[in-house]
């Protein structure tokens, strides 16, 4: 099989998690990040992962743009979407919110692996909107390996 895992990554937590979950596939994996007009002929994958950090209440706006313009392709995939974000619940939801329906009800797996608050990597004004919502002032990392292992086994069977 053949699988291609698609993120995006801000500060390098999800890109993290994209290479981390690529070692629970059998197989050739190809993990690549997302960026505005990205192209790939899907037709050489049979499993389809996406991936995105929940930031400011969405996906990353490439990734979704990536979804309508493959939509058709990736609804005749095997699809798995994962997000992280520092809260599981709303980064779930913003997910299921921000795709095409059909599209988030196709996937066979949905995925939520956590999240890692980086104050040193983040600019002056993502540091303050993160210390405002989250109630946090230190650098944290929440990694459910476990999930991502879990997640892995379902894609393939």
């Amino acid at each position: 099989m053949r699988t291609l895992i698609l993120y995006f990554s801000k500060y390098g937590f999800t890109e993290r998690v994209a290479n981390m979950l690529a070692d629970h596939f059998e197989g050739d994996v190809v993990v690549e990040r997302c960026s505005k007009d990205y192209s790939v002929d899907l037709t050489k994958f049979d499993i389809v992962i996406l991936g995105s950090p929940i930031y400011v209440g969405r996906p990353n706006v490439a990734l979704l743009d990536f979804c309508e313009s493959y939509r058709r392709l990736l609804m005749s995939k095997k699809l798995g979407l994962f997000v992280t974000g520092s809260n599981k619940d709303e980064a779930l939801r913003s997910m299921k919110e921000s795709l095409p329906e059909n599209l988030f009800q196709h996937a066979k797996e949905r995925a939520y692996f956590g999240y890692a608050l980086n104050f040193e990597k983040m600019s002056f004004l993502d540091r303050l909107a993160t210390r405002i919502i989250s109630k946090k002032s230190q650098s944290e990392t929440r990694l459910d390996a476990h999930k991502m292992e879990e997640f892995a086994h379902k894609m393939e069977f």
